[in-house]
């Protein structure tokens, strides 16, 4: 070696200069000093070499390497060997301290799903069992301060009710109405609340508000003592951007807060990634390559350089990336599916699809694609069509490494001719290949299918609105019908046909006698001898086109999706009807709501049964006045009329039944709430005019989220829709994929979640998973009572049959606590899961306990009439059966006076009252209890005298306009 050559040593040259030095000595005893000294400089080569502070990519970089790329350390001599036991001894302190903060981070996301449901006990109970048995942990601080924030949060609820000062006048939200704290009274809050007759005062108990009611609470306590609690209490709840946002000042504790906040964010997105970890793992175990290789480049995407992967799951990622790769590499090359048709057969097939954007010339792929398509028509041979379809899509989708499949189901949907393929396939599961082929028999239907099946958009949008409940066949000809009677706007009028379609897929008959209108002026025609009117998908469709077209409308209904015109066009009215409305009522859109006032409360009507009537139009309505549902009638029929989405809602309270109105303000905006009052109502229900089935207003609320109207959720609803497709072809794993993709688009989708969760179940996954894939679900809509109800009955249903009755048992005890305490005024939900746990408790023969069970939820509950009635019925049935009956009526009639002293002028509470000794008499009838008989009957006579002399007073004059 030349003088010269060994310099370049000494001046400390780096990787690129040693490496081709390495290239050109090959002999002697040098080799193993260029090896050792790559990367270094003279000071490190003589102290060892200490490696230098690498970009931490690189790191994760060089521990994927193959073994043919990794550096030649363990072929050098003696020094070498000591520099790796250095560089050994470093590395394990690194793992040491890595994998201890790692710990803390787990348990604190182990209370992560309390911390979600605002059960600071829970979440605090967590905490305290991981640190006893980690007295020593290094970590330690991280867990500590967890929970001191979950124990003040606890603390700070705890101590409203002892600040009655603070708190009055605090503006609580309760459902969508607004509740204004008086004071507190018996370890509750007084609310002055707007009613339908007045403003009154109602008890409330701080345990069953919300999060905007407490935060509403904690705010008003803050302001009157100068305190800083609630930012402390949202960031317990997990919510450190708000809790940011309302740090405020610049002082010595604002700043110390939001290193606190730092630190709490650094910790959770720290097990963010940690779940992202264990659910590669678990996709690895259930070979799940394509989901597994979609999920490491969204680690390494997001993570890059993170010590958790660099330091503790250095090796793990090495090893699943190889495992991803040979998965890739054993899948072989793409093959083409040949067209199928041979011999004699006339069908045309389908061939492999080109999912590029490039369209080769005249766009062979979708005309034989529309060819193939015209003959399954011609010929009533669907299901081979979507034989067809199903093999060309999962051969789409297979096209390529395990990588690339993300990538090509987003062009299943994306791109022209792969899209329209995807469509046809959803429409032909959708409608089923028999009702088609039927269909496909009548007079120019093959003319309307072939103009169909030619418009991936349109096929979409039906796709997307169908439901089961739906009559297809009916539903398509109705459609046709339509599509005859109006070349001109087939494709502009679309929804609105879809709609018209969708909703007299049923008969509609209207009686002259209630209406009063003349049979010769309905477009749908009337039957033998006029005693009913038909209204058709035909008749409605040409009323709406027709009114639009004049301008008699105050929405545009060509920018309106089908969803959402199901709620105009299927008013059950005549035509008559609909134009008296749009002559005498021009409210503006958003202010639909001024409707339901627009018809003054006739008291007689109420509470003596007057019909004031002479046939039951709006004109009468409006002319003579009516009670609530006339009001909720009168206001969503004309906003039909006017093109408005719209619907009446009822339901029962403590004071009997009431109907309000929900309606449309504008582009995915809803109001459902216009008439509803602060009378503890129960959930509210309406009647979907698509399927005919009842919806629950929260439902309701979910359902016109505006998450609906984004491209977002449409992208993430094609996706499930490929996801069943390709789960109809026997490929779970690729299904699996589509739908992680699905809610990666939209994480709210609930259609996705139930998907992935029947997809694990069908795949025969690990309770373990099922289980943390169900928690996580419950996580995203815990803003959705009812659904987080629906989810907590999945989590039942799983238990029960994949673990025991008892555990169903136990988990659907919890799921009751869990609601009484987070959505307390969610009485119907609540009830729900008593029942489902009297029923798991009777299963399991554990007869004492459905007692038990009962008495708790009388307690918890049966303040209010509504859910005392239902409890009531329940217990009682439940006595009955098992001897208990005279014992439970006493109880249960001891309770009711405890708890419900008599109304004394109240019509409506008087009547509701009434109702529920009537139960009980009932009861006592039924046991022989003659005593207890004819005490409830002479109260319930005393209460109907006082209810009808009330009513004749409050009813004085109601016959008057004006």
């Amino acid at each position: 070696m030349k003088d010269n050559d060994c310099l370049f040593l000494f001046r400390g040259w780096k990787t690129g200069m040693m490496s081709r030095l390495g290239k050109r000595w090959n002999g002697g005893g040098f080799r193993w000093w260029v090896m050792v000294g790559m990367g270094c400089g003279v000071g490190g080569f003589f102290e060892g070499c200490r490696p230098a502070a690498a970009p931490q990519a690189r790191e994760v970089k060089e521990s994927l390497a193959t073994p043919a790329e990794a550096p030649v350390v363990s072929a050098v001599p003696v020094a070498p060997v000591e520099v790796e036991k250095k560089v050994d001894v470093q590395g394990a302190a690194d793992r040491e301290r890595v994998k201890s903060r790692m710990e803390a981070v787990r348990a604190v996301e182990l209370a992560r799903p309390a911390i979600h449901r605002g059960d600071f006990a829970g979440a605090a109970a967590v905490l305290s069992q991981w640190l006893e048995g980690h007295p020593e942990h290094g970590d330690r601080g991280i867990v500590e301060r967890q929970l001191k924030r979950e124990k003040k949060a606890g603390e700070v609820v705890r101590g409203l009710l002892a600040r009655p000062a603070a708190l009055i006048g605090a503006a609580i939200p309760v459902e969508k109405a607004t509740w204004v704290v008086s004071g507190v009274a018996d370890g509750r809050l007084l609310c002055r609340v707007q009613a339908q007759f007045g403003v009154i005062e109602r008890p409330l108990e701080i345990a069953s508000l919300g999060e905007a009611g407490l935060m509403a609470l904690i705010v008003r306590a803050d302001r009157a003592d100068r305190t800083a609690l609630a930012r402390g209490y949202l960031l317990a709840m997990g919510k450190s951007k708000e809790a940011r946002e309302a740090t405020v000042g610049s002082d010595e504790g604002a700043e110390k807060f939001r290193k606190e906040v730092d630190e709490y964010e650094q910790v959770a997105s720290e097990g963010f990634l940690l779940n992202q970890l264990d659910g590669l793992g678990s996709l690895i175990d259930r070979k799940d390559y394509a989901g597994a290789g979609a999920r490491l480049a969204e680690i390494e995407k997001s993570d890059a350089g993170h010590e958790f992967l660099t330091v503790a799951y250095r090796e793990k990622l090495g090893e699943w990336k190889l495992q991803v790769a040979e998965a890739e590499r054993m899948e072989g090359k793409p093959q083409q599916r040949p067209v199928i048709a041979t011999g004699g057969d006339t069908y045309p097939g389908v061939g492999a699809i080109n999912l590029s954007a490039a369209v080769a010339v005249g766009d062979p792929e979708r005309k034989q694609l529309l060819q193939a398509a015209r003959w399954a028509g011609v010929n009533g041979d669907w299901e081979r069509h979507l034989k067809q379809l199903k093999a060309v899509i999962v051969g789409a989708v297979e096209n390529g490494g395990w990588q690339q499949r993300p990538m090509n189901l987003e062009k299943l949907i994306g791109v022209g001719t792969p899209n329209l393929v995807t469509e046809q396939a959803r429409f032909i599961l959708a409608v089923r290949p028999d009702a088609l082929n039927r269909f496909s028999k009548l007079e120019k239907s093959g003319d309307f299918l072939e103009w169909l099946f030619a418009r991936p958009a349109i096929l979409g949008v039906f796709n997307d609105t169908i439901e089961p409940e739906d009559k297809a066949e009916r539903v398509l000809a109705e459609w046709r019908a339509i599509w005859l009677d109006d070349e001109e706007n087939r494709e502009k009028l679309a929804s609105l046909a879809m709609a018209c379609a969708l909703v007299f897929d049923r008969p509609m008959r209207i009686s002259p006698n209630i209406f009063g209108y003349s049979k010769t002026t309905e477009s749908g025609g009337a039957s033998s001898g006029g005693a009913v009117a038909e209204v058709s998908a035909l008749g409605r469709y040409r009323f709406y086109r027709d009114s639009a077209k004049r301008g008699g409308l105050k929405t545009n209904l060509s920018e309106m999706l089908p969803w959402e015109l199901v709620w105009v066009v299927g008013a059950p009215v005549p035509e008559s009807e609909l134009i008296w409305a749009q002559k005498h009522l021009d409210y503006g859109r958003r202010d639909w709501g001024k409707a339901y006032g627009h018809i003054r409360y006739r008291m007689d009507r109420a509470t003596q049964g007057v019909n004031p009537y002479k046939a039951y139009t709006l004109a009468e309505i409006e002319k003579e006045g009516g009670i609530c549902g006339d009001q909720a009638y009168f206001a969503a029929i004309s906003a039909q009329a006017n093109g408005i989405p719209a619907m009446v809602i009822s339901g029962e309270g403590d004071r009997g039944g009431h109907a309000w109105m929900g309606y449309e303000l504008g582009h995915s905006e809803w109001k459902l709430d216009t008439g509803r009052y602060a009378d503890n109502f129960a959930a509210g229900t309406t009647e979907n005019p698509q399927t005919g089935k009842r919806m629950k207003e929260h439902e309701l609320r979910q359902w016109t989220d505006p998450a609906r109207r984004t491209k977002a959720y449409e992208k993430s609803t094609k996706l499930i829709g490929l996801a069943a497709i390709l789960g109809e072809a026997g490929k779970g794993e690729l299904a699996r994929l589509a739908i992680d993709q699905a809610l990666v688009a939209a994480p709210k989708n609930f259609e996705a979640w139930v998907m992935k969760l029947d997809q694990l179940v069908l795949a025969k996954a690990p309770s373990v998973d099922w289980l943390k894939e169900n928690a996580r679900m419950r996580t995203t809509f815990r803003e959705y009572p009812d659904l987080v109800q629906v989810i907590d009955q999945r989590e039942a249903n799983y238990l029960g049959t994949n673990v025991s009755a008892e555990a169903a048992r136990k988990v659907v005890h919890l799921q009751t606590g869990r609601m009484e305490r987070k959505d307390g005024d969610r009485s119907d939900l609540i009830l729900d899961s008593v029942f489902r746990e009297v029923a798991l408790a009777e299963k399991a023969g554990e007869t004492e306990k459905v007692g038990r069970i009962f008495r708790d939820a009388l307690r918890e509950k049966g303040d209010e009439v509504v859910a005392f009635k239902r409890i009531a019925a329940g217990y009682y049935g439940w006595a009955k059966a098992h001897d208990q009956g005279p014992k439970t009526v006493r109880e249960l009639m001891a309770y009711f006076d405890r708890n419900h002293p008599e109304p004394s002028t109240d019509v409506f509470a008087l009547k509701a009252y009434r109702a529920v000794l009537g139960s009980l008499k009932g009861m006592a009838k039924e046991q022989g209890m003659e005593s207890q008989e004819h005490q409830l009957e002479r109260r319930e006579e005393k209460l109907k005298a006082t209810e009808e002399k009330q009513g004749k007073l409050q009813s004085r004059g109601a016959d008057r306009g004006g």
